[in-house]
This record gives C-alpha cells, sequence and structure tokens, in this order.
C-alpha cells in the first residue's frame, strides 16, 4: 500500500504540481509533505518504509540529474525521525501541526544541502537561498490538510473495531454452556468479574 501512495504522489508531485506556474518559480512538495504526515500519524515503520519508496520513485522519475537514493535516504531517515517524534508526541493536534512543520523544513533544508554536497548542476546557493524559503512556505501551507487526511485516515480502523458486533464465543459461559453477560460470573473470592 505505502509503494502505491508513493507512486500516486510522485505522479502527481511530477505531472500536475511541477508543471503549475506559482509565484517563486517553486512548487509545494506534496510527497515530502506525505511522508512527514504518515510517519507522524503511523509511526516510525511506515515513515521509513513510505519515505524509501517515495524518495526512490523520485530518484527515478525524469529529469534525473541527481545520485540515485538522495532523496530515497532523505525521505527514509525524514519518515523515521517524524515517525518516532509522533510517537513522543501523543496525537496533540497543535504539536502534530508543529512537528509537521519542522519536519517539512528540515526535509527541505536536507535536500538542498545533499544537493550542494553532491555539486547537482541544478542545485546552486544562490538558487537554494532564493527557491528553498518559497518551497517551504507552500510546503507549510499544504502540511495541515495532508496532515488532517492522514490522522482521520489512521483512526478509521479504529472506529471500525468499536463499531463491530461482539463475538459470542469469546463470552464467558454458565455451566449450562449458554453465554453469559461479560462480567456477570463470580469468582472463588465473591468477587465480580470475568471468569477466566
Amino acid at each position: 500500500m505505502c509503494a502505491v501512495l508513493a507512486l500516486a504522489v510522485v505522479l502527481l508531485q511530477v505531472m500536475a504540481l511541477d508543471r503549475l506556474p506559482l509565484p517563486g518559480g517553486s512548487a509545494p512538495d506534496v510527497a515530502l509533505v506525505l511522508v512527514v504526515a504518515l510517519g507522524l500519524t503511523q509511526g516510525p515503520i511506515t515513515g521509513t518504509i513510505t519515505g524509501f519508496f517515495t524518495g526512490f520513485d523520485l530518484d527515478l522519475v525524469p529529469p534525473g540529474g541527481h545520485l540515485i537514493g538522495e532523496s530515497a535516504l532523505i525521505f527514509c531517515l525524514t519518515g523515521y525521525a517524524c515517525g518516532r517524534l509522533g510517537i513522543w508526541l501523543e496525537r496533540s493536534v497543535p504539536r502534530l501541526i508543529a512537528a509537521a512543520l519542522i519536519g517539512v523544513g528540515a526535509g527541505e533544508i536536507f535536500q538542498a544541502g545533499a544537493g550542494v554536497i553532491a555539486s547537482d548542476p541544478g542545485v546552486t546557493l544562490s538558487a537554494v537561498r532564493q527557491v528553498l524559503p518559497v518551497t517551504v512556505l507552500y510546503d507549510v501551507l499544504l502540511c495541515p490538510m495532508v496532515l488532517f487526511v492522514a490522522v482521520l485516515a489512521s483512526r478509521r480502523p479504529a472506529v471500525r473495531s468499536r463499531r463491530r458486533t461482539p463475538n459470542f464465543r469469546q463470552l464467558p459461559r454458565w455451566p449450562s454452556g449458554r453465554p453469559a453477560a461479560p462480567g456477570a460470573l463470580a469468582d472463588r473470592t465473591g468477587r465480580i468479574g470475568r471468569s477466566p
């Protein structure tokens, strides 16, 4: 599922968002925002796997020009760090939004730094100074929406499990074999509780 989602987001990024004539000559990095949001809401494993597939897909789509694996490594580390941070934040909405904003900013800075260190011909210090603030601003504006969708998606399985009908085979049984209501059987001390 992570690989399919990563491919869909990368195709959206390359085929639609990168072609938009937005002010500042840059576009939001929806792939990075997705990795940060899934890491914060789903945990470090999902963040790492999604980061790897998203970064690897970005490394393979044209126009390449940089080392294969560069984006995969950066997105992997970003997804893992956001996943660890998401566990620590305990689902507090203001903290999640603040962590997401820090995560996308750090991810963009790491991408720009890796491009400069690897001597990527399209990444120069003057280009980074001009494009990086605009890209981070677009990511910050996109981040709360993607984070909201990720939080809703992470809560859906929990809601479904609560709505299930009770499984009567797991209820304690009276000696006659009929199911008893939970908590209806008393233990040997006379306290009401579930039967073993």
